[in-house]
């Protein structure tokens, strides 16, 4: 295998075995993810567990880890991880009858009961007492982070944002994240703006729209209608305590 005149090497059998493991791996590269996906279609359409799947179950963990081998070994560790992850739970799950859920799922159950959300409901000026949550403050107890402020916002009174949910008179409706809440019939045209709709999803448990928002005084209006601004409507609703499925404070699924 020395140099040939002008640089040119002669690699012979070499070459023809780099060419076939090219053909090879742009063959894995394709089939790799759509095995994938056809696991991920399988398992979407029955609850996780043997008793549905089968020898099915460790399919997706199996071809996981061999792709991430291949193409990305550094990542190994990760699938390692996920692949006893996904096993584990699946083995151990069903028999108390629980499931895998994506984060939609998840989001319509906090929903269904109230749960205020960081970032959503938590924006940075609601407080524990405005949402529903005074009951687990205690003033009383001494300095904690945080108690600043819950002092400064309880002595300054006056109106205050406060967690309450909504059930559209259109049980259909779904309210946009984010719609203005306005009085009933206010006719003007920008009429003052008195909450807003946080979160919003067909209830499958409940079997209609909900809602949760924040609303000026909103435990005060509790039975109270208000108008949902939504593009192109005005969508009436009532105020009702921020839980729809089960008791309030008792935890999601129970």
């Amino acid at each position: 295998d020395g140099p040939r005149p002008g640089g040119a090497r002669r690699d012979g059998p070499r070459v023809v075995i780099d060419a076939a493991w090219q053909r090879v791996e742009s063959g894995l590269r394709m089939a790799v993810p759509v095995a994938l996906a056809a696991a991920l279609a399988l398992l979407s359409t029955a609850p996780l567990g043997p008793p549905h799947l089968g020898p099915a179950m460790p399919f997706l963990p199996a071809l996981a880890v061999f792709h991430w081998t291949v193409y990305r070994p550094d990542l190994m560790p990760r699938a390692a991880v996920f692949a006893v992850g996904l096993l584990h739970d699946s083995l151990t799950g069903a028999p108390l009858g629980l499931t895998r859920v994506g984060s939609e799922a998840s989001m319509v159950m906090r929903c269904e009961k109230g749960f205020a959300s960081a970032g959503i409901e938590g924006d940075g000026i609601l407080n524990p007492f405005d949402a529903g949550y005074g009951r687990v403050v205690d003033m009383d107890k001494g300095d904690f982070i945080g108690r600043r402020s819950l002092v400064r916002d309880l002595k300054a009174g006056g109106v205050r944002p406060e967690l309450v949910g909504l059930l559209p008179e259109d049980d259909s409706f779904v309210p946009p994240d984010g719609a203005p809440l306005v009085e009933v019939g206010a006719r003007r045209e920008a009429p003052p703006v008195i909450g807003h709709v946080s979160q919003a999803c067909h209830s499958p448990n409940a079997g209609r729209a909900i809602a949760l928002a924040l609303l000026d005084d909103g435990r005060r209006r509790i039975g109270e209608r208000v108008d949902v601004a939504a593009v192109g409507r005005r969508a009436p609703a009532r105020v009702s305590v921020p839980c729809f499925v089960g008791a309030r404070g008792r935890r999601a699924g129970s």
